[in-house]
């Protein structure tokens, strides 16, 4: 069963749909020496003490890659980033290279110790075990430049989360330097909640009538999720001035998505509805997992036949793009719901067979077309 998520969310929950893991043994045997210049990232097989043991007899710090196996962006890593050379030759040089399951054994504490929100996640600790950065998700570095300015990033007392944070806790409240720490953390959980306090001390510093600058988009772009706050009223208020720092494409994603999220919340559907076709013909592009997300909700809780009959067409277009199976299964249960059965049953027969090419479960989807059988 699909479950509805938030767009602000979903940005990175979508990015956190993933995992498949090629070699998920705990062997505690040592790695062989790289030889080949061929190789991508080479990870450590052992227990996170023994890779803790490693760092510090080689005085070297640790890259963990923190997954689970239903995750699809951490598949995509692994299959497509992982694998490259050039992304191998520098992590392989800089780190030494850890995996863990976040949902098995050790895991489980550690996604607790270090307050994992999302997969895939990627840490980094100094040689002596102390965490130095933490982001979560796929976006942005889904590439070989993207990964190893990660990696870089990491090593960047400017840059790194936890060096930032230990700036903060010493005091450092100059407006751009507290923006640029809550993005930090932002990047890392995903969730504003655990931005709360900083996101406090950056109001009272910015109070209504608001400046229109970079710095203060940037802050409600990023973090005013509620349509009753004072800075969501300020940029609907003042959106053509907003078009000075932004632009419009930009503004009005912030404005629907934000819109769509809370009604979401509320389960006001109607208005849900609304801001979604809204976001839909006013935003390009709309990322396609954003797309299938609003279209099943669609399926599930919207029975207006105009508004189903556009949901059709937006996942058509996400199907046109990647022909993925929580696509194609997304395209059946809406051609179901508008009284094509036959079309259902083909897309929801081409979901299964897509989902078992990609050796993910597809549990749900043989059920659903079980029932379209009876």
């Amino acid at each position: 069963m699909k479950q509805i998520i938030p767009f602000l969310i979903s940005v990175s929950l979508i990015s956190l749909l993933s995992c498949n893991l090629s070699d998920k043994s705990n062997s505690s045997a040592k790695n062989s020496k790289i030889t080949s210049a061929d190789t991508g990232i080479v990870f450590f097989k052992g227990t996170w003490k023994e890779a803790l043991d490693k760092a510090v007899s080689e005085n070297k710090p640790i890259f963990v890659d923190a997954y689970t196996v239903w995750c699809s962006p951490c598949k995509m890593m692994e299959k497509t980033v992982f694998t490259l050379p050039v992304v191998g030759k520098y992590y392989n040089e800089h780190f030494i290279p850890y995996r863990i399951d976040v949902e098995k054994g050790e895991g489980i504490d550690f996604a607790k110790k270090y307050t994992i929100t999302g997969y895939p996640s990627f840490l980094f600790f100094k040689f002596n075990g102390e965490i130095a950065h933490h982001a979560q998700g796929s976006t942005g570095v889904d590439n070989a430049d993207g990964f190893i300015n990660l990696g870089k990033e990491a090593s960047n007392p400017e840059q790194a989360l936890f060096s930032l944070k230990d700036k903060y806790d010493k005091g450092n409240r100059e407006s751009a330097f507290m923006l640029k720490y809550m993005l930090a953390k932002l990047r890392a959980y995903y969730f504003t909640k655990y931005c709360q306090p900083e996101m406090d001390e950056y109001i009272k510093l910015h109070p209504i009538p608001l400046s229109i600058n970079a710095d203060n988009w940037t802050f409600i772009k990023s973090f005013i999720t509620d349509i009753n706050h004072p800075y969501f009223k300020e940029l609907l208020k003042r959106k053509a001035e907003f078009v000075a720092v932004a632009n419009e494409n930009d503004l009005n994603q912030k404005i629907y998505t934000t819109q769509m999220d809370y009604y979401l919340d509320k389960k006001e559907w109607k208005n849900y509805s609304v801001s979604a076709v809204n976001l839909m013909e006013n935003v390009n592009p709309v990322d396609i997992w954003t797309i299938n997300d609003i279209a099943f909700n669609f399926y599930e809780q919207v029975n207006d036949k105009g508004y189903l009959e556009k949901a059709k067409q937006w996942i058509k277009k996400a199907i046109a793009q990647e022909t993925h199976y929580e696509f194609l299964d997304t395209y059946s249960h809406l051609l179901f719901k508008t009284g094509d059965k036959q079309m259902a049953v083909e897309n929801a027969k081409l979901a299964l067979e897509s989902a078992k090419k990609e050796g993910t479960d597809f549990t749900d989807i043989e059920k659903w077309l079980d029932s379209l059988s009876k």
